[in-house]
């Protein structure tokens, strides 16, 4: 009798384990037959892998944010992102880039905030890294100051 609530106590913690995942975390769950033929081609032709890739949404759900993260070695700490936003209503990439010591994350429903580590503090200014608000309707980036936006 023991063992029988132990089973279905064991069994309710594996289905909740495997239900839970993080909307931020979403790796390559498109089957090759949800993918357009669009986003197959941006997948060959600006990530390095085609297998091990992250797809975020924005809020409103009308762009893909598909990114790869790699390191040069194991020994050198410096990342390679790469990454695309497809354009789900036009079925289109309308934006992509590479950068290296850098995180990139939605801003906004049309923006993307890139946060580049400098490695060394600048003397100047103290800081280690910049911001940079990348607006991707108009291919438009600009420096945005992560401090003032708290306020």
């Amino acid at each position: 009798m023991k063992s029988k609530y132990i089973h279905h106590i064991v069994l309710g913690l594996l289905i909740l384990l495997f239900s839970c995942k993080s909307k931020d975390s979403i790796v390559n769950s498109q089957t090759p037959e949800t993918k357009s033929k669009v986003v197959t081609e941006a997948i060959q032709a600006y990530l390095k892998t085609t297998d091990s890739y992250q797809i975020i949404p924005n809020a409103n759900n009308s762009y893909d944010l598909y990114i790869e993260q790699t390191k040069l070695s194991e020994y050198e700490p410096v990342n390679i992102i790469k990454f695309f936003v497809h354009d789900k209503l036009n079925d289109r990439i309308c934006y992509h880039h590479e950068f290296t010591r850098a995180e990139i994350k939605w801003l906004n429903n049309d923006q993307l905030l890139l946060i580049k580590k400098m490695g060394i503090e600048d003397k100047k200014t103290g800081k280690r890294s910049e911001s940079f608000i990348i607006n991707i309707l108009t291919q438009e980036i600009i420096e945005y100051n992560l401090s003032n936006s708290n306020k």
